[in-house]
């Protein structure tokens, strides 16, 4: 993994007179741009979690540090039960700021991310963008997916007063990706298609694939269907598609997510990473 300091992209070469962006982490090894995120399985049935930026299919325990899918918590609570199956805490809104801050206090990444949210969300504690950048940070040097998303949003479009940086913002998507976040690794795909790095772009788009975001294997049929990319690279992405789907899917997961896809539910990982739209016409 990069150091902060490292910068992803750098100015480009030329081409006449017009400056071509480099690709993304073009100067780190490709073996560790394009190495798969290692994957989580849920703490409860034990199969694989389904990607970090689907968030609303996962549920973090503040208590505990323990992370499960949207099935076994929805087993849990259906019938009113609030104790986690972990530490046997007694779930409540009232105790979850101080459960975040305990776990917090100990380096739970996801604990800080969270309580970072709730910093800028400012319903259960109050207001402080200030206290917000500073656990955002935090919990991204720990490992917090989510952090770096939510730290590329911020310098990319330059949210709650902070400096709109290019290079801290490209930082954070790569750094996002690299540790399995399936749309910023589409979009690092899009960016290196769309400047020419057809051949980096269709490995970033064939990674979020496998790593369950089914519109990386949308667009490479169109790559396919102009010429773009290969029939194979559409074919690889489309079963690793279906094997990500395989290790995720659940008839209980499915049931569950249909019930509650809709309702806050208990403390879940929020996604804020929107999907780029480049033209690849």
């Amino acid at each position: 993994m990069t150091t902060e300091t490292t910068i992803p992209r750098g100015d480009g070469d030329t081409n006449g007179s017009k400056i071509i962006p480099l690709p993304f982490g073009y100067n780190l090894p490709d073996e560790e741009v394009f190495k798969r995120a290692p994957r989580e399985d849920c703490d409860i049935c034990c199969l694989e979690l389904p990607n970090i930026a689907f968030a609303e299919q996962l549920c973090y325990q503040a208590c505990c540090g323990k992370m499960f899918c949207i099935g076994c918590m929805h087993e849990i609570y259906r019938k009113g039960n609030r104790i986690c199956p972990f530490c046997r805490s007694r779930s409540e809104d009232c105790y979850y700021i101080k459960t975040l801050e305990k776990r917090a206090a100990v380096g739970d990444y996801k604990a800080l991310y969270n309580l970072g949210f709730e910093y800028q969300r400012g319903e259960y504690v109050t207001w402080n963008e200030d206290k917000m950048m500073e656990l955002f940070h935090r919990a991204a040097k720990l490992g917090s997916v989510n952090a770096h998303v939510m730290l590329n949003d911020i310098y990319r479009e330059g949210l709650f007063g902070v400096k709109i940086s290019e290079t801290k913002a490209d930082y954070h998507m790569l750094a996002s990706a690299m540790r399995g976040h399936n749309v910023t690794r589409s979009n690092i795909g899009l960016f290196d298609i769309s400047h020419g790095h057809v051949n980096r772009g269709v490995k970033h788009l064939l990674i979020s694939a496998g790593d369950g975001f089914e519109p990386s294997v949308n667009i490479l049929h169109k790559l396919w269907n102009l010429g773009i990319a290969k029939k194979d690279d559409y074919d690889k992405a489309s079963l690793a598609y279906k094997a990500y789907l395989d290790a995720t899917t659940s008839s209980r997961r499915q049931e569950s997510l249909s019930i509650i896809q809709h309702s806050k539910g208990s403390v879940v990982l929020r996604k804020t990473q929107k999907v780029l739209r480049i033209s690849i016409t």
